[in-house]
């Protein structure tokens, strides 16, 4: 028995060593996929999925389109002109993931990412926040204290080059970037509550914002207008007068601290959702009149935080994205349209293509997702008529 059971002891330690040593091997393995995918181009690819038919139907809907990238992604932005922008990295420690930035094109007629694409990669820093020039082909980005200029060809052939770099709060890092709709304004936010506008392209400083107590976390522009909106870690979402620099509207949250804020194509009104995300996690989004500042909605969504904000160039959807790394697309009036997974991590950005077809998406899983806007919710009116028709 004694024999026995020495044997089976071996068996076991053999076992486990083989284990072991697989274990090891794919490790190695990860490791070197890591490795490899900071030498690979980045791939675009169309995913085809089974739509649920009926018997005799053989329809096939598409959709998703993937960019899987190099790098974890944190930040993205799409131009009039359907330049799609996304950046990222693995940060300063050296785990052989870049840190850069990628141009896209999204193709308008056919409703995918062509295969064009153009690549830039930063030295120690990921990179956390962009914006994309609306007409000409330029991509600002923060980097620490500073930020830079890159221009890209419009054939995508070519390298993309720095025309610019430049120090802009000193002792403060930049969070956010946008431009105006004309592309001859920037407004740059920061930590501690930093925020400024300045001219494009000469980056001549024309007016500082102060009111934020914390980091600054979103900004917009009022298009055709002379009002600034912002969002900050204390909490507040602050619209502002370009021309003096004042505050015009300071807004609180019913819950939790305001993230992100779009006013809408008209510039009449503002959109902004706000989170808590402890154990009493919920979000909400509020909708002010701007004629007057009165909150005409304030709307539950669900109860989870939100991590990014978005609305369409017609103004007819916000999409937001959540913290069970869902995807909820709303029209103007807060009511679901529709609700999608499209990754298998936080969601950091979201966007919506320029002919409002698409709402575009980045993960820390590293992938970029186009995701097609189907109604997968029944409207009030819609429902009402079905009602009446029924009865």
């Amino acid at each position: 028995m004694s024999d026995n059971n020495n044997n089976k002891g071996k068996g076991l330690n053999k076992r486990n060593k083989q284990k072991a040593k697989e274990s090891e091997k794919i490790e190695e393995i990860k490791e070197v996929d890591v490795k490899q995918k900071g030498k690979e181009k980045e791939r675009v690819e169309e995913k085809v999925v089974p739509k649920e038919k009926s018997k005799d139907s053989t329809e096939t809907v598409l959709e998703n389109k993937k960019i899987h990238s190099e790098y974890p992604v944190y930040t993205l932005g799409i131009s009039k002109r359907g330049n799609v922008a996304f950046g990222g990295g693995g940060g300063s420690s050296k785990t052989g993931i870049p840190n850069g930035l990628s141009v896209h094109q999204w193709d308008i007629s056919k409703l995918q990412f062509s295969s064009k694409s153009q690549k830039f990669y930063t030295e120690g820093l990921a990179v956390m926040t962009l914006a994309v020039h609306p007409s000409e082909n330029f991509v600002v980005f923060g980097e620490g204290k500073a930020i830079k200029v890159v221009s890209f060809p419009a054939s995508f052939n070519g390298k993309m080059s720095v025309n610019n770099a430049k120090p802009i709060f000193g002792d403060t890092e930049v969070t956010t970037l946008r431009f105006n709709s004309k592309g001859d304004l920037l407004s740059i936010g920061g930590t501690g509550g930093s925020l400024s506008l300045f001219s494009f392209p000469h980056l001549i400083s024309l007016q500082s914002f102060q009111g934020h107590s914390d980091d600054v976390t979103d900004i917009d522009f009022q298009p055709g207008g002379n009002l600034l909106a912002s969002t900050s870690r204390d909490k507040s979402c602050k619209v502002w007068n370009t021309k003096n620099g004042k505050v015009v509207y300071n807004f609180t949250p019913q819950i939790g601290s305001f993230k992100g804020c779009r006013f809408s194509p008209d510039g009449k009104f503002l959109f902004s959702p706000s989170s808590l995300q402890k154990k009493d996690a919920s979000t909400y989004i509020s909708k002010w009149d701007l004629g007057d500042g009165k909150q005409i909605q304030n709307t539950h969504i669900l109860k989870v935080h939100h991590t990014a904000f978005a609305i369409s160039p017609d103004g007819n959807y916000l999409g937001l994205a959540l913290g069970d790394f869902s995807l909820i697309v709303l029209d103007t009036n807060l009511k679901k349209v529709m609700k999608i997974s499209p990754h298998g991590f936080v969601i950091t950005s979201v966007a919506f293509t320029p002919d409002n077809t698409h709402i575009i998406s980045t993960s820390l899983d590293s992938v970029v997702i186009g995701s097609p806007i189907v109604k997968q919710f029944i409207s009030d009116s819609m429902l009402g008529t079905m009602i009446l028709f029924l009865f």
